[in-house]
């Protein structure tokens, strides 16, 4: 492995966050304190470059058996001395900002004028960076064997290379954490790391910063480098929510909690579709993912309920990846997770939109000055002529917004947190009836029926073995269709319940539901039979004696 392998970026660029106008947190190399030390993992062979992170590892063909899929061990641990990176990064992002000044200052001085000056690129940016931090590295590497230090190896002179890139324009003490191929979520609590992968086991790594106050401020240099103008993070605002780049989402707990916790969720499908939930994940059978395939194309409108973790965001972005390509679709998240822009074909056609959050106090309506919200998107959405609507998840103010829009598109995707499925309108009911909205839960009711047409209710078996540790797996529990009673509340048909292995029975298609469905490109013919009343409640209770 040569320098520029070991600094080479990832090539489908995980993540770029160039940190280019303010240095990594500081720290005191005088003095005779032992310095912090970190182990930076060089495989032999770059994992990055062989695999589509977008695309999880199948669901295993042998069954859910229990047996948690291990993570491959990492081929070689080099020591990295942490305020060296500090110190060096420091250093580089300095020689940066000279060398982009210095450019600006050709560009601009009256001599040139006339003269056509090529922008600096971000590419050219990293590639500066790559031969600043090196000479950087070599530079200290002398000075040190010409003081009578001990010499370092090529190896751990490429780790603190790629160290000190990543602190520069990657994700600093996170990025090692982030190229872990099929790692699905990354947690920091104080001091403690660790990592779940897609079977829903945990493994813990090596701490990645010396203090929480350090832990901060990189959490800070984040908020203050996301879209929109960055995002507060501070005593006034002490939790942040954003989406990095590469499409990773961060949730931070920062000064109201007794150690910081910072939560990462890596969305590794992107371009999904239901039929691979159904075949390669096992979520359901196959007739359920063409089912919902056309009844998104017939027009219905489809709640996705589920508790944290389960898979809300990826079913919907397989659903919204069942519509035709030229569906002009606006998106409305509080932070960017779907990418439904980023899918073949899709861009064009696609209006993605994403809060803004303002700064400063907040006002009587607990939102902060200059706040964008998603009731406000959802308000402009009525006038941009969409044929669908997709809010990432409705978890407050933006209830009653989301109905109103669905009463003017053909229809509509969203997520909220919820059990079961009649769950998930009383979830809806109790946001849209909380100050400051105060609707009547008798008028939100006749909306949800009149406005919702399935809810696809996601679930997670969990297993724990004897000792303590967990794995798990996602399935579609159920799917009921919901249209207005008697009374104009929602009425609920079952129309599938599942189990943890993918296989289900099926209950009757309503005639409303069938003629969306027909709309949609489903054949009557491939209506599955109704076998509902064969469902085994206890199936999943026991299946684990079977295992044991």
């Amino acid at each position: 492995m040569n320098s520029d392998d070991a600094t080479q970026p990832p090539q489908n660029k995980i993540t770029e966050l160039p940190f280019f106008s303010a240095p990594i947190p500081d720290a005191d190399l005088a003095g005779g304190g032992r310095s912090s030390i970190s182990e930076i993992t060089l495989p032999d062979t770059d994992p990055l470059r062989s695999l589509r992170l977008h695309e999880l590892p199948p669901a295993s063909t042998k069954g859910h058996s229990g047996t948690a899929r291990r993570s491959v061990p990492p081929a070689a641990k080099v020591k990295v001395d942490r305020a060296l990176v500090r110190a060096l990064q420091k250093e580089a992002a300095e020689l940066l900002r000279d060398y982009r000044s210095a450019r600006d200052r050709e560009r601009h001085d009256p001599k040139n004028a006339g003269k056509y000056f090529a922008p600096f690129t971000e590419e050219e940016e990293r590639e500066f960076g790559r031969e600043t931090i090196t000479g950087l590295v070599k530079n200290h590497v002398q000075k040190t064997i010409n003081s009578g230090g001990e010499a370092f190896t090529i190896v751990e002179e490429e780790a603190l290379i790629k160290a000190i890139f990543d602190a520069q324009f990657n994700l600093g003490p996170l990025q090692e954490l982030v190229e872990e191929p099929h790692v699905t979520d990354i947690f920091l609590n104080g001091a403690a790391v660790y990592v779940k992968f897609p079977d829903g086991h945990y493994e813990h790594r090596d701490p990645v910063v010396d203090t929480p106050e350090e832990l901060l401020e990189w959490m800070g240099l984040l908020a203050s480098r996301a879209d929109n103008g960055g995002r507060p993070f501070s005593r006034l605002n002490p939790s942040l929510r954003l989406t990095m780049r590469g499409g990773h989402r961060l949730s931070v707990m920062g000064y109201s909690v007794k150690r910081p916790s910072v939560a990462i969720r890596i969305h590794r499908l992107k371009n999904i579709a239901l039929d691979q939930l159904a075949i390669e994940h096992r979520m359901m059978p196959i007739e359920l993912a063409t089912i919902l395939s056309c009844a998104v194309r017939g027009g219905a409108s489809v709640v996705t309920g589920g508790g944290m973790g389960f898979g809300k965001t990826t079913f919907t972005r397989a659903l919204a990846n069942a519509l035709p390509l030229q569906t002009r679709i606006g998106i409305a998240e509080t932070e960017r997770e779907l990418f439904i822009d980023e899918l073949p074909g899709r861009e064009d056609f696609v209006v993605d939109a994403e809060t803004i959050l303002g700064g400063g106090e907040r006002g009587a309506d607990g939102e902060l000055a200059g706040s964008y919200t998603l009731s406000d998107i959802l308000y402009e959405f009525v006038r941009q002529q969409l044929d669908y609507m997709i809010v990432g998840e409705v978890a407050g103010h933006e209830i009653l917004a989301l109905l109103k829009a669905l009463q003017t598109a053909r229809g509509g995707l969203s997520t909220t947190h919820a059990y079961t499925a009649r769950g998930v309108v009383d979830r809806l009911v109790n946001l849209a009836t909380e100050p400051p909205m105060n609707a009547t839960v008798d008028y939100v009711e006749r909306q949800l029926a009149e406005h919702i047409d399935l809810i696809v209710q996601l679930g997670t078996k969990v297993r724990v073995d004897g000792e303590g540790s967990r794995t798990s797996v996602r399935y579609v529990d159920e799917v009921v269709y919901v249209e207005p009673g008697d009374d104009k509340k929602p009425s609920f048909s079952t129309i599938y319940r599942g189990y943890s292995d993918g296989t289900g029975e099926f209950g009757s298609i309503p005639q409303p539901l069938l003629r969306k469905l027909l709309a949609g490109g489903f054949k009557r013919i491939h209506l599955p039979s109704d076998s509902l009343r064969h469902f085994d409640e206890e199936r999943d209770l026991y299946d684990d004696e079977e295992v044991a």
